[in-house]
C-alpha cells in the first residue's frame, strides 16, 4: 500500500495532471498514523482525496506490477473474511449518508523497484460498480480474490479515462 501511495504522488497523478483529466492537490491517506484518517481507508476505502477550490474528491487508488491487464479490480474475498472493498463500497453506493471513493485510478506499471508507467485507468467508483460481473473474478497470491472489469467495456460506455505509454509495454 506504501508503494501504491508513493507512485500515485510521484508518477501517476502527475500523469494524470498533464493529460488534463482533473486538477487540485493530492493527498494520499494510506499508511497515515492518524486514526481518523485509517478510518476512513479501513472503513470506506477512501486512499486518498484531491483537493480543489470548490470542496474535496475521495479516491480509491491501486497499482499492478509488470504488465498492463487493462482491468480495474475490486476485492471480492480476504482469507481473513474480513469486509472487503466490494463489501463496503456497494453498500454505501446504496446508502447515500455513507461516503466512499468517488472516483477510481488504476495504474500499472513495469515493476515495484523504480516502475516505469504502462497505462492508467481513471472512473467514476459508481460506474465501475454498474459493470462488476460477479462471474469475472479470479484469485491473487495469497488467496484473496478480485472481481475485475475491463476497461474496454467502460470505454465503450463514455464512462473512463485511459492512458496507455506504448513504450513501456
Amino acid at each position: 500500500m506504501k508503494l501504491t501511495a508513493e507512485y500515485m504522488t510521484k508518477l501517476v497523478y502527475p500523469q494524470i495532471q498533464e493529460l488534463g483529466w482533473i486538477k487540485g492537490k493530492l493527498y494520499n491517506i494510506e499508511n497515515n498514523p492518524d486514526n481518523t484518517l485509517k478510518m476512513l481507508d479501513t472503513k470506506s476505502s477512501i486512499d486518498g482525496f484531491i483537493s480543489k477550490s470548490r470542496g474535496s474528491i475521495p479516491i480509491s487508488t491501486r497499482c499492478q506490477y509488470g504488465i498492463s491487464y487493462s482491468t480495474f479490480t475490486v476485492r471480492r474475498s480476504l482469507t481473513s473474511g474480513e469486509k472487503t472493498e466490494y463489501d463496503k463500497v456497494s453498500y454505501a453506493i446504496n446508502h447515500p449518508e455513507y461516503i466512499y471513493p468517488y472516483l477510481y485510478i488504476h495504474a500499472y506499471l513495469t515493476s515495484k523497484n523504480n516502475g516505469k508507467l504502462i497505462s492508467i485507468g481513471m472512473a467514476k467508483t459508481k460506474d465501475i460498480y454498474d459493470f462488476i460481473n460477479k462471474d469475472k473474478w479470479r484469485y491473487a497470491p495469497g488467496g484473496n480474490t478480485f472481481y475485475y472489469i475491463d476497461w474496454k467495456i467502460l470505454k465503450e460506455n463514455n464512462k473512463l479515462w485511459m492512458w496507455n505509454n506504448d513504450r513501456n509495454r
